[in-house]
C-alpha cells in the first residue's frame, strides 16, 4: 500500500541557534481527510486544575478523595495513553483504531486542556462516546458562557468543507433533560446539535481573517504564564521559602494571584505596567528579596517616577513601599493552533521549545503564521508540555514528539485507508488551486 502523500506545509527554523521546532501542516477534507476528537471516557467532568496563584496548580487525584497533587504527571493519572503500546493502558490512537478500522491515522495533535481548565468544554456524539456526551468541569457556567468553537458538521449544508469556527451555546438543563436534543447546542440562536459531530472550545486567534489581540480572550485562561512572564518568587535553589503563611515547595509567581482575581488587570498587564502588591492575600513577600527577584527579572528605573515603564521595567510606588510598579513581559509559550481556510482546508499548528527564549512564539506570532497559511479563522488547541504533532508521513526528526504519555484529549487527523491523494498544495492554496485567503 502507498504511503500517505506529505501534507507538510512549513518548517519553520528557529533563529539564533534555539533549540526547537515550528511545524504547519494542510489537511484537505475535500480528498476524504477528516479530523476526530477523542478524549478519555470517564473524565467527562474533570477533575480540573485548581489555580489560586498561592502554589503551584493542584488538582485532586483520581481515587484518592481529598487528595490534592501537584504534580503534572499525576494530575493525568485516569487519563488516555496518545499512542497504543503492549501495555493494559487504554489509547486514543488505540481506540481509535478500534472504533474506525477503515481509517487511517495520518497526525495526533495535543489537546490536552478539555475539561482540565474552566473554559475548555466540548460536546460530542461519535463512534467513540455511542451516545451525545457534554464535556464541562461541575463548576463550569456552562450555560450562560458563548465559547469559540472549532464544529465538525455531519453534512456540508453548501460549506466548502465540514469544518468551521463558530460562537456556540450549549445547554446542560436541555442535555440532562433529553441529550438528543437539538438544543443542547446552539449557534446563532439555532438549534444544531443533531447535526454536528463535536464542538470544542478553544481560544479564538484568528477571526475575519485576523489576528485577535490577546486582551480579548485572556480571561479565558486560567494560566496566565501562557500570556505573561511572571517572576517566580520561589525558584529551586533555597526551597522551601515562607510564603503566603505556609513553607512553599513549589513555585509561587509575583503579581499571579491579583492578576488571577481582576480580570481589568490582566487585560491592563498586556499592554503596559501595572500595580502588584508585595502583601496581596498575605504573600508576605520581603523588600529585599522581591528585589533580588526582580533584578534577575528585569530593569530597575529607580527614581523615574515620571517616565512610562517599558516591557520588563519595574519600580517602587514611592507613597507605598508594598506596591511594585512592573510592566510584565509577554512569554513565549509552546501551543498548538488548529485554523480553517476560506477554500475549507484545516490548518494544525505547532510549536515546541524553550519558554520565555529568542526564536519562540508568542500567541498573537503564532497565529499569525497561520494567517500567512490562508487561515481566515483559528482557536488556539492546547500548551505547555501537552504540545504533541505526530504520526504524519514525515520524517520522523522533523515531528514535535509528545513530552506527556497521557493527555486528557487529541485530535486525530486520519483518511479512509484506500483513499487516493490529490496533489500538494502549495503554501497558502486550497486543493482547487485558489487562494484560501481572497478578500472578504
Amino acid at each position: 500500500m502507498a504511503k500517505p502523500k506529505t501534507l507538510f506545509l512549513a518548517q519553520i527554523p528557529y533563529s539564533d541557534g534555539q533549540e526547537g521546532r515550528k511545524r504547519i501542516i494542510s489537511f484537505l477534507p475535500a480528498t476524504g481527510h477528516e479530523v476526530f476528537l477523542s478524549y478519555s471516557i470517564g473524565r467527562e467532568h474533570g477533575p480540573g486544575i485548581i489555580r489560586d496563584g498561592l502554589g503551584s496548580p493542584k488538582m485532586q487525584e483520581v481515587g484518592r478523595p481529598w487528595q490534592y497533587t501537584s504534580d503534572p504527571n499525576r494530575q493525568r493519572v485516569g487519563t488516555w495513553r496518545v499512542f497504543k503500546d503492549s501495555s493494559s493502558e487504554m489509547s486514543h490512537v488505540g481506540e481509535f483504531q478500534r472504533t474506525h478500522p477503515s481509517h487511517r491515522v495520518l497526525s495526533v495533535q495535543g489537546f490536552g486542556d478539555l475539561t482540565m481548565n474552566l473554559w475548555n468544554t466540548a460536546y460530542v456524539n461519535n463512534a467513540l462516546t455511542c451516545e451525545p456526551r457534554l464535556l464541562h468541569l461541575r463548576d463550569e457556567p456552562i450555560d450562560s458562557r458563548v465559547y469559540s468553537c472549532f464544529i465538525k458538521w455531519q453534512e456540508l449544508e453548501g460549506r466548502p468543507s465540514p469544518y468551521s469556527i463558530e460562537q456556540t451555546r450549549f445547554n446542560a438543563f436541555e442535555f440532562d433533560a433529553n441529550r438528543h436534543s437539538p438544543n443542547v447546542v446552539l449557534i446563532d440562536s439555532k438549534p444544531v446539535a443533531d447535526r454536528i459531530e463535536f464542538a470544542v472550545f478553544g481560544q479564538q486567534v484568528i477571526q475575519d481573517s485576523k489576528v485577535v489581540n490577546a486582551r480579548q480572550f485572556v480571561h479565558q485562561f486560567a494560566d496566565m504564564r501562557h500570556l505573561l512572564t511572571l517572576p517566580n518568587l520561589n525558584p529551586s535553589p533555597g526551597r522551601p521559602r515562607f510564603y503566603y503563611g505556609a513553607e512553599r515547595t513549589d513555585d509561587v509567581w509575583f503579581g499571579e494571584a491579583q492578576l488571577l482575581d481582576d480580570r481589568n488587570l490582566r487585560r491592563a498587564a498586556l499592554t503596559g505596567s501595572v500595580e502588584l502588591n508585595r502583601l496581596y492575600k498575605g504573600l508576605g513577600c520581603s523588600k529585599k528579596n522581591l528585589e533580588e527577584v526582580l533584578n534577575k527579572y528585569g530593569t530597575y528605573v529607580g527614581d523615574e517616577t515620571h517616565r512610562t515603564l517599558e516591557e520588563g521595567e519595574w519600580r517602587w510606588i514611592p507613597e507605598d513601599e508594598n506596591l511594585v510598579e512592573i510592566y510584565l513581559r509577554r512569554n513565549t509559550y509552546p501551543c498548538t493552533m488548529l485554523g480553517v481556510t476560506w477554500g475549507g482546508s484545516v490548518l494544525s499548528l505547532a510549536w515546541t521549545g524553550k519558554y520565555d527564549t529568542p526564536g519562540g512564539w508568542t500567541i498573537e506570532d503564532a497565529a499569525g503564521e497561520l494567517l500567512k497559511y490562508g487561515a481566515t479563522e483559528a482557536i488556539l488547541c492546547d500548551e505547555g508540555a501537552d504540545v504533541m504533532q505526530r504520526g504524519v508521513d514525515l520524517d520522523s526528526e522533523l515531528e514535535i514528539a509528545n513530552k506527556r504519555e497521557h493527555i486528557r484529549a487529541v485530535l486525530i487527523f486520519a483518511e479512509k485507508a484506500q483513499q487516493s491523494h490529490a496533489p500538494e498544495p502549495a503554501s497558502g492554496l486550497d486543493s482547487s488551486g485558489e487562494s484560501s485567503a481572497p478578500a472578504r
